[in-house]
């Protein structure tokens, strides 16, 4: 049976951890903890329940059911839970929103024309890469 990309997770923030600064990585994270700061993935980000965001969110594709502060960029896909507080813009190819989710700001929706990930965060990504 093929796994789906989604269910395998590389990189864990367990729900006691409080992280202050920002997280990159190349293959996929699950947050369940506290973060202030960026979280950067290579690849597919899952957001727990329990999970607080103080900061932006750069991935492929993400799926949000805790509270994130700051703005989301995804190459393809966002999914927010029933759960979810996103309190920030959004800019991804696809958007699911279930029922329950909490939303305040802006979504965009790139044409296949337009550059799906932000220039900003993209250049964020490199200056942490060189650090």
């Amino acid at each position: 049976m093929a796994q789906n990309n989604e269910s395998k997770i590389d990189t864990i923030i367990g729900a006691a951890s409080e992280v202050d600064g920002n997280i990159v990585v190349k293959s996929s994270i699950l947050v369940a903890g506290k973060i202030q700061g960026d979280v950067i993935s290579n690849d597919f980000v899952r957001i727990a329940e329990s999970a607080v965001i103080a900061g932006n969110m750069q991935a492929k594709s993400a799926i949000i059911n805790g509270k994130v502060e700051g703005n989301v960029f995804c190459e393809t896909k966002v999914q927010l839970g029933k759960t979810s507080e996103l309190l920030g813009d959004l800019k991804a190819a696809r958007l699911i929103i279930e029922e329950g989710a909490i939303f305040r700001g802006k979504c965009e929706m790139p044409t296949s024309e337009e550059p799906l990930v932000a220039q900003k965060a993209t250049d964020e990504q490199k200056e942490l890469e060189k650090a």
